[in-house]
């Protein structure tokens, strides 16, 4: 994670979201906001990767609602068999790729890819990957050293994260023969899970550690200038760290976050337009699932309803928890701040609650492997036909040419410290024998 995602962390801590509506979900949300303070005086800290042993606690300032369980129902029968490699005459024509001219995005449905203005500037995903690996290896020895290796452990390289695939949901040729629970891994509902690869060297990841706080961001702050080649003082006078609030965000959230115009009053007027029309991208999909007897999922991702159970892995116990809380706080609806999570008057011990700060439980795929097959074969069908992420990477773009002319140090400086931060990275690596995937 980049100093930009750590920023956008921040700002979903500010609670800059305005959707929320009362349930399960916002249990676990309010359950977290404890530690998401207490990660916020750890970003001071480093800031400039943001990845392993401090990413854990910032994942976990989410504002997404639950997306409700129901059953899926069956695709029609009149959808014809999916051909990936052809648009001949199976009615389904896919929506031209917009031009090569700079600026415009570039997707390849055939291998998932999104190529957008920022790339001249940015690490790759795979390029991220290294530079993450490194810097959490360098942190598993620092702990190492000072007496805590029986306590941590580096398992391996940190897999590709494309934040770009975020909120998409199944769109690629090679999407229609994949199952839903891939995107958990692939980080489309904008939170994280329990075994997330991302967290693969983070041993903080489950919410508890066994590592001092001056020792763990000792560490930190050592691998990070490893890394960067810069003290943390230093890159703070960098463009890249004072050059902005942050990136735009996707125009995939914005269109899957703000429904109404009254969440959109919150939005500046440039963002407001642009999701405004990520908005009627999003619904053109969601009619185009309805015309085949589908909903979509109610949550930040393109994802269709009913082919993921988000709670039926919690325990009994749990989901009466949860639920108790729930109505517990739908009686404090106008109070931004909980002082006191959970509440001592429900009469809970801590170790009942305990679940709450700790990585959600995967969700569980719904109903039978065909009819989940029927469902994908829509909904990738609609995406790429109605062009729904070539329209909404494309928005990206227009976004993104306009902060790159606005902010044109802040993108020479974080691409010359992300060069450097690469090259260290490899150097690491090198050294220690380890090999990226």
């Amino acid at each position: 994670m980049n100093d930009d995602e750590l920023i956008r962390a921040m700002r979903v801590l500010a609670g800059r979201t305005p959707q929320v509506r009362v349930d399960v979900e916002e249990v676990l949300r309010a359950g977290r906001r404890r530690r998401a303070r207490r990660a916020a005086g750890g970003v001071a800290v480093g800031g400039l990767l943001g990845v392993g042993l401090v990413v854990g606690t910032l994942a976990w300032a989410d504002t997404t609602p639950a997306p409700d369980v129901v059953p899926a129902p069956a695709a029609s029968t009149g959808v014809p068999a999916p051909d990936s490699t052809s648009d001949a005459d199976d009615g389904w024509t896919t929506y031209p790729p917009s031009p090569d001219d700079g600026e415009h995005a570039l997707v390849d449905h055939e291998r998932g890819t999104i190529g957008l203005p920022e790339d001249d500037w940015v690490l790759s995903a795979e390029e991220q990957a290294a530079v993450d690996t490194a810097q959490q290896y360098l942190e598993i020895e620092c702990l190492s050293d000072v007496g805590l290796g029986d306590e941590v452990e580096f398992v391996g390289p940190v897999p590709p994260y494309d934040e770009r695939q975020r909120g998409l949901g199944l769109w690629t040729a090679e999407d229609l023969d994949r199952d839903y629970d891939v995107l958990v891994d692939r980080g489309a509902f904008w939170f994280d899970f329990q075994d997330d690869p991302r967290h693969l060297n983070d041993h903080t990841y489950s919410g508890v550690t066994p590592v001092p706080d001056d020792v763990l961001h000792g560490c930190y702050e050592d691998a990070e200038a490893a890394i960067s080649g810069l003290t943390g003082d230093e890159f703070a006078e960098s463009a890249w760290a004072g050059g902005t609030s942050g990136s735009p965000d996707l125009a995939v959230y914005l269109g899957t976050s703000f429904r109404s115009e009254a969440t959109l009053r919150n939005l500046e007027p440039e963002e407001r337009r642009v999701a405004r029309q990520a908005r009627e991208i999003v619904v053109e999909w969601e009619e185009c699932l309805a015309e085949e007897g589908l909903e979509a999922m109610e949550a930040q991702a393109m994802v269709p309803a009913g082919v993921l159970d988000f709670e039926g892995a919690y325990s009994a116990e749990q989901r009466e928890i949860m639920a108790a809380l729930a109505r517990w706080e739908s009686e404090q609806e106008q109070r931004r701040e909980i002082d006191e999570w959970p509440p001592s008057e429900l009469g809970y011990t801590a170790e009942q609650t305990a679940f709450l700060d700790e990585p959600r439980p995967r969700p569980l795929l719904v109903g039978d492997a065909a009819e989940r097959r029927r469902v994908v074969e829509v909904d990738v069908r609609c995406k790429q036909s109605l062009g729904t992420v070539q329209r909404l990477a494309d928005l990206d773009a227009t976004v993104q040419l306009a902060y790159i002319a606005e902010y044109p140090e802040y993108f020479e400086s974080r691409r010359e410290i992300s060069v450097r931060m690469l090259a260290n990275a490899r150097d690491v690596l090198d050294e220690a024998g380890v090999e990226m995937p």
